[in-house]
């Protein structure tokens, strides 16, 4: 028996909100150069876009002063160019200089995630790229995060909004279908914020919560000082409610309490140490720890962790 070849994209689109480009400029390709000196390390190409760069390193890439990360990918994948373009770009700093750059269409990421190739592209309307996943390797293994941002949120389309220092960043809902003997089989696909614990229950909902938990530990102390019921409030988001009618719900449903005692509560998570949390959330952070904090930060608070990965501290 032949096992079917089964193939899955993801794609998007990354723009900057409010720039114009000529209209005869808009679908010419972006040129994509390997990084000769013209970048800092550990960028390993440049795309020059629409009045801004696309710095793509091992792990992620950079644009308008602001990073998404490859959560959990492999930090050093085997990179590609592809596809030659004829133009050619000269840097020239004083009596430094970098000639004769060649530029590509696309560039392949190798084995970004088990199984799975990342592939970039794009043109003068934004960055796209598409995640080519193996048959028998696991799309739910992806997650993005944003750092250097100001706020991410998702819009009423359900598409991220990423607002940077430099400007609006837009991603575009992501086309997701897989190949089949042959044919095209479209598959829902969206995002969710999911560090959040109401995208983390949607998530759940649908089964697409991946490497994060609904009604974790940490889920769970907010439930508690709310007096809120887990089960019925996975009812209510599983009607399809929107945030806003979420957040209502919440205050109808939750505890009442002073500004005081929230004020309170809220101090008291952030002054908890490591060692004060129950041993099953000691075991969960110890790991967490591990992957995401740098090895030379010791914390002894854990809203520091989220603080580091966040890069507030």
């Amino acid at each position: 028996m032949t096992r079917a070849s089964t193939l899955v994209f993801f794609s998007f689109l990354a723009h900057a909100a409010g720039n114009s480009v000529p209209s005869g400029f808009l679908n010419r390709p972006l040129a994509f150069e390997p990084n000769r000196g013209q970048a800092a390390q550990p960028v390993r190409f440049v795309a020059r876009g629409n009045s801004h760069d696309y710095l793509l390193n091992g792990s992620g890439l950079t644009v308008l002063g602001a990073s998404l990360h490859f959560s959990g990918a492999n930090p050093q994948p085997q990179a590609f160019a592809l596809d030659p373009l004829a133009e050619r770009h000269n840097y020239f700093h004083g009596a430094v200089s970098q000639t004769n750059i060649p530029t590509y269409r696309r560039v392949r990421y190798s084995r970004l995630y088990p199984g799975i190739d990342c592939v970039f592209y794009g043109d003068q309307k934004g960055l796209e790229f598409d995640f080519e996943v193996a048959p028998g390797a696991e799309p739910d293994k992806i997650h993005f995060r944003w750092s250097d941002a100001k706020r991410v949120r998702l819009d009423a389309n359900g598409e991220p909004v990423i607002q940077t220092a430099s400007g609006e960043l837009r991603q575009r809902k992501p086309t997701v279908y897989q190949r089949h003997h042959g044919q095209r089989i479209l598959i829902d696909g969206g995002y969710v914020l999911a560090a959040r614990a109401l995208d983390k229950c949607r998530a759940a909902l649908v089964g697409w919560q991946g490497e994060y938990h609904s009604n974790c530990l940490l889920d769970q102390r907010w439930l508690k000082f709310a007096e809120i019921d887990y089960h019925a409030y996975g009812s209510f988001v599983a009607t399809g409610a929107t945030d806003a009618e979420v957040d209502a719900w919440i205050g109808e449903h939750a505890k009442k309490r002073s500004r005081a005692d929230i004020v309170v509560w809220n101090n008291k998570e952030r002054d908890l140490r490591l060692s004060d949390l129950s041993p099953e959330l000691q075991e969960y952070m110890e790991d967490y720890i591990a992957s995401s904090v740098p090895r030379n930060r010791v914390v002894y608070h854990w809203f520091d962790v989220y603080d580091l990965e966040e890069k507030r501290l």
